[in-house]
Order: C-alpha cells, then structure tokens, then sequence
C-alpha cells in the first residue's frame, strides 16, 4: 500500500512541465482523471502487480495535486484572499483524509471479505467531482499570461479583482513573467 509514495514522487516531477506546457487547469482535469482511474483499477484488481500498479498511478495524481492545487490557487485568488485560500486547501486535504477514515468505517461491513474493494471503489465519487467542477474553473491567468494569451487573462482578472485590481495584476503578473525570461 505503501507504493503509492514511490508515484507521489513521480506526480510531483511530472506536475511542473506538464502544467507549464498544457496550463494549470488542464494538468488538474488530468489528475482527477487520473485519480478516477487508479481508484477504480485499485478496487477492481484480481492481481496484486496489478493493484501496485494502480496505487503507483494514484500516487503520480496525489504527488500533481498536491503540487498544482496550491500553484493554481495562487496564481487565480485575489491577491488580499490568497493566503486564505492557500490555507484552505490545506484544510480540504485534512478534510478529505477525516472523510477517507469515517467512510471506510462505515464500509468495514459492505462486501464481506472484499469490503477493501469498496473502500477504495469510493475513492472515484470525489475525483469525479474534482473532473466536473473542474470543468467550471478558468485557466491561470498566470499561464495565460506565459502562453502570450493576455487578453483571455485580462478578462479572468477582471472577472476575479474588477477593472482597477485586474489591471494592476495584470501588469505585475507580465513583469515578473518577463523577469524570470
């Protein structure tokens, strides 16, 4: 079980690149997707290289999550509400992993001998989610900003902060795009 460690390690690699090649946003809808996956492929698993294997590949979407969730926060939150935000997510993880523990106790009992399967078949309802919702959020006006795409970026931050704050991140944003160049 523990493997999954050994793809947290590879997630937090891969996160970086992928997520500056393809966007922030894009990056997360892959994770969750993912995530999806090596949950279902966990629960359904009749071979225990098989089920290493899924673990392996949830620990890549754990180790991408845990690295661009907060980047993402960031890079789209206000800039007097980031901290908080930041914080919360922290919050959602301890959240996600109290949830992890009461609902498999509440599973100890489903499915026999195979009432792991359930516990980790569960996994899918909050990566799902995670894939929705996803589908609702704009890309990182930072990336954007990157990618030579500033007029959807303005609009993202003006949609966030109104005009006044939105130009002025805007123009901070591009400055310290064109300082790390």
């Amino acid at each position: 079980v523990s493997c999954i460690i050994i793809g947290c390690m590879i997630g937090c690699v891969l996160a970086g690149p992928l997520s500056s090649r393809f966007g922030r946003k894009k990056t997360l809808m892959l994770t969750a997707l993912v995530f999806l996956v090596s949950s279902l492929g966990c629960a359904g698993s009749n071979q225990l290289s098989v089920f290493v294997t899924f673990r392996i590949i949830a620990g890549i979407a754990v180790g991408a999550a845990s690295m661009l969730a907060p980047i993402y926060i960031a890079e789209l939150s206000p800039p007097q509400h980031r901290g908080k935000l930041v914080s919360f997510n922290l919050f959602a993880i301890f959240l996600g992993q109290s949830s992890a523990f009461y609902s498999n106790y509440f599973l100890r009992g489903v499915g026999g001998d195979d009432n792991w399967r359930w516990m980790l078949a569960v996994m899918a309802v909050p990566s799902l989610l995670l894939l929705v919702f996803l589908l609702f959020v704009p890309e990182s006006p930072r990336w954007l900003i990157e990618k030579n795409q500033n007029e959807p970026a303005l609009k993202i931050l003006t949609r966030i902060n109104g005009t006044v704050v939105a130009t002025r991140e805007f123009k901070e944003i591009g400055e310290s795009v064109r300082n790390e160049a």
